[in-house]
C-alpha cells in the first residue's frame, strides 16, 4: 500500500502538532489555575477597562485597571485582616482554655452518661467502654491539632508563593486587557467550526466561568454569615473571626464550612452544653448541605442554563477527576458537552428525522 507524499507530510505535521501541544501543556500546567483565574477576573472587570480605555490609551487603561483591582483586593484583605486581628487573640485564648476540659471529657467515658437521656444517642454510654470511644476521640483530637498546626505552618510558608501567584495573575490580566479580544479572535479562527457555532461555544465558556466564579463567592459569603450567626446565637467566642474563616474555607473544595462548625459543636458538648452542641451540628450540617447541594447548583444553573442536577454531578465529578480546579472545569465541560450535542442535532437534523419515516 503506497502513501502519497502529501499524506506523509500531513501525518508528520499532525504528529508534530500533537507532540508540541502536549509539551506546551506540560510547561503551562503549574500555572493553569493562575491563567484560569486571570481570564475570569479579566472578564468580570472588563467593563472597568472598557470605560477607562475611552479616556486613556490602551496600555495606560490596562495598567490603571490592574492597579484599581489591586487596591480593591488589598483594601478588602486589609479590612478582613483588621477584623481577624481584633478577635483572634480572644478567640484562640478561649479555645486554649477549653482544650483541657475537652481533653478530659474525651478520655473520661463517664462524661457520656448525660447522653442516656438524649434520644437516638442514648446507646453511646453503654458501648463507649467496649468501643474505646475515649481513646478514639483522643487520637482524633491529637490528629486534628497536628493537622491544624501543619495547615497554619504551610499557610505562612506558602505566603510568598501566594504573593508570586497573585503578581502573575495581575500581569496576565494586564496583557489580557490589551490583547484578549485579538487572542479570542485568533482562537475563533482556528476552531474548525462555523462562526455561529464557534460564537455559541465561546459564549457558553464565558457564561459558565462567570457563573461559577460568582456563585462560589456568593455561597462563601452566605455560609460565612450563616456560621457567624450560629456562633453568636450559641455564644461562641469571636463570631466575626470564625465567620471570616468559614467564608474562606467554603470557597476551598473538599474542606467546607462544616470543618469548623462540627468541631465547634463537639466542643460545646464536651463543655456540658450538649443541647447547643447538637443544635449547631445539626443546623450547620443541614444549612451547609442546603447551600452546597441545593442553592449553589440552582444559582449556578440559573446563570449558566445548566440543570441543577447536572451542575451538582459535574462539580463533584470534576473534583474527583482534577482536584481543586475540577470544581471550575467540571461545569464547563458539562456545558460544552450539551452545546456540542445541540449543534450535532442541528447539523444532522435531516438525517436524524429520516429514522422516523416509514420504511418503503
Amino acid at each position: 500500500m503506497k502513501f502519497s507524499r502529501s499524506f506523509i507530510l500531513d501525518g508528520f505535521f499532525i504528529l508534530l502538532l500533537i507532540a508540541l501541544t502536549i509539551a506546551f501543556y506540560q510547561v503551562l500546567r503549574p500555572f493553569l489555575l493562575d491563567i484560569f483565574l486571570a481570564v475570569i477576573l479579566t472578564d468580570l472587570t472588563w467593563r472597568l477597562y472598557d470605560n477607562l480605555s475611552r479616556t486613556f490609551k490602551p496600555p495606560l487603561a490596562s495598567f490603571l485597571s490592574v492597579l484599581i483591582f489591586f487596591f480593591i483586593i488589598a483594601g478588602f484583605l486589609t479590612m478582613l485582616g483588621f477584623l481577624f486581628a481584633q478577635e483572634a487573640g480572644d478567640g484562640f485564648s478561649a479555645i486554649k482554655k477549653l482544650l483541657p476540659e475537652v481533653r478530659k471529657w474525651i478520655t473520661d467515658n463517664s462524661s457520656l452518661e448525660f447522653l442516656k437521656d438524649v434520644p437516638v444517642l442514648n446507646f453511646l454510654p453503654r458501648y463507649a467502654e467496649s468501643l474505646k470511644l475515649g481513646d478514639a476521640l483522643s487520637r482524633l483530637l491529637k490528629t486534628g491539632t497536628e493537622m491544624l498546626i501543619d495547615f497554619t505552618t504551610r499557610s505562612f510558608t506558602g505566603l510568598s508563593r501566594g504573593i508570586l501567584h497573585f503578581i502573575l495573575i495581575l500581569s496576565l490580566m494586564y496583557f489580557l486587557y490589551l490583547n484578549g479580544p485579538i487572542l479570542l479572535k485568533r482562537i475563533s479562527d482556528l476552531i474548525p467550526l462555523g462562526d455561529e457555532d464557534t460564537d455559541e461555544l465561546l459564549t457558553e465558556i464565558v457564561n459558565i466561568t462567570r457563573a461559577t466564579a460568582i456563585s462560589t463567592v456568593v455561597i462563601g459569603v452566605i455560609e460565612g454569615l450563616f456560621g457567624s450567626i450560629l456562633f453568636y446565637i450559641f455564644r461562641l467566642p469571636s463570631p466575626i473571626l470564625w465567620g471570616i474563616l468559614m467564608m474562606i474555607v467554603s470557597m476551598i473544595p473538599l474542606i467546607g464550612t462544616n470543618s469548623i462548625l462540627i468541631p465547634a459543636g463537639v466542643i460545646l458538648i464536651a463543655t456540658g452544653r450538649w443541647v447547643a452542641g447538637l443544635l449547631i451540628i445539626i443546623l450547620g450540617f443541614a444549612g451547609i448541605s442546603a447551600s452546597q447541594y441545593v442553592l449553589k447548583p440552582k444559582l449556578l444553573g440559573g446563570r449558566s442554563g445548566l440543570h441543577p442536577a447536572i451542575v451538582l454531578l459535574s462539580i463533584l465529578g470534576g473534583l474527583i477527576w482534577l482536584g481543586v480546579i475540577g470544581f471550575l472545569v467540571g461545569p464547563l465541560i458539562a456545558a460544552l458537552f450539551i452545546v456540542i450535542w445541540n449543534q450535532f442535532g442541528k447539523r444532522f437534523k435531516e438525517e436524524l428525522d429520516q429514522k422516523n419515516l416509514p420504511r418503503q
